[in-house]
């Protein structure tokens, strides 16, 4: 009996090892650099999804920079964006824009914003003690405002968003609620917990339409009928944005708020597994395949623990 019992344990061994070794690892963080590449490995092993057809962006681009001036604009162009998006029945018009400063022009804005009665407003760092407000006048005849804190990791990709920061929701949150009252019903997402951003693809496969373009009249009206419009710097060298899909060139800070924007919308934000579940995962693959594979050759053990990963790629893969 005992003789039979020593050779089991021996067997949970290795497997009882490697468990505490990974848990430990990840535990510190130490998996971390890991977690990374294999989260952008994963979106780029999916494949691109479309974006939501009922999200526009309207750009401040290289293009606009370089026919209206130098970044940033008299508050005069905006109220042109307004009065042209208002005349398109947008039903919502978001700017991803810090507007914390005031201007002469701050009267004339407000009053356009007022008369829209579809904007909603960015303020900056989360941080109560830090908040970067609308200007008041701004604030009070938007419909809402949003923060816009964003916290990349090591490798410069934002991979979640914190659905309040200050008191204030989330930009997104508050652009699609704003959606939700005006338009169509769109469920509310759990305020209490971060949400994991789901990248659709490339940031250039939104529907986007140039700054100048829309001003200019260039654009129909039916481009915007009905839509969320945000509105959002995507110049060269100005809030530039890392995603598993854009390096080199970035993205820009906009599209990080769009991708939110985008999950509320299709409802198919990412739900990571929570530390615990991963421990019982790791105690069971860890003890379980450890006393499996030892009864195997090794050339059959090396095979298992090959279709082990691939399998796990592979269904990674289809829940993204």
């Amino acid at each position: 009996m005992n003789w039979r019992f020593d050779r089991v344990g021996w067997r949970f061994l290795p497997g009882a090892i490697a468990t505490m070794l990974i848990a430990g690892l990840f535990q510190i963080g130490a998996l971390k650099p890991l977690e990374q590449v294999s989260y952008s490995m994963l979106f780029r092993l999916r494949g691109e999804r479309h974006w939501d057809n009922r999200l526009v962006l309207v750009e401040i681009d290289d293009d606009s920079i370089k026919e209206l001036g130098r970044f940033p604009w008299k508050r005069t162009e905006y109220v042109r964006l307004l009065d042209r998006l208002t005349r398109a029945h947008a039903s919502v018009i978001a700017f991803d824009l810090l507007f914390s400063e005031p201007t002469p022009e701050d009267e004339w804005f407000a009053k356009a914003i007022g008369a829209s009665n579809r904007v909603i407003l960015a303020q900056g760092n989360g941080e109560e003690e830090n908040l970067l407000l609308p200007v008041p006048r701004l604030k009070t005849a938007a419909v809402g405002s949003g923060h816009i804190r964003i916290q990349p990791e090591d490798d410069g990709i934002v991979r979640l968003i914190e659905p309040q920061a200050g008191g204030t929701v989330a930009f997104g949150i508050a652009t699609v609620m704003t959606y939700s009252l005006l338009r169509e019903a769109i469920a509310s997402p759990d305020l209490s917990q971060p949400i994991w951003l789901n990248w659709a693809g490339h940031s250039d496969r939104i529907s986007h339409y140039s700054f100048a373009k829309v001003i200019r009249g260039e654009v129909p009206n039916s481009a915007f009928k009905d839509k969320i419009v945000i509105v959002g710097v995507t110049a060269a060298s100005i809030d530039a944005a890392s995603t598993p899909f854009d390096r080199t060139p970035p993205a820009s800070g906009v599209h990080i708020q769009a991708t939110l924007i985008d999950n509320l919308l299709q409802r198919n934000s990412l739900a990571p597994a929570t530390r615990e579940h991963l421990f019982v995962v790791f105690a069971i693959a860890g003890l379980g395949f450890g006393i499996l594979l030892s009864f195997w050759r090794t050339e059959i053990q090396i095979a298992i623990a090959v279709v082990g990963i691939l399998g796990w790629i592979g269904i990674s893969v289809v829940l993204l």
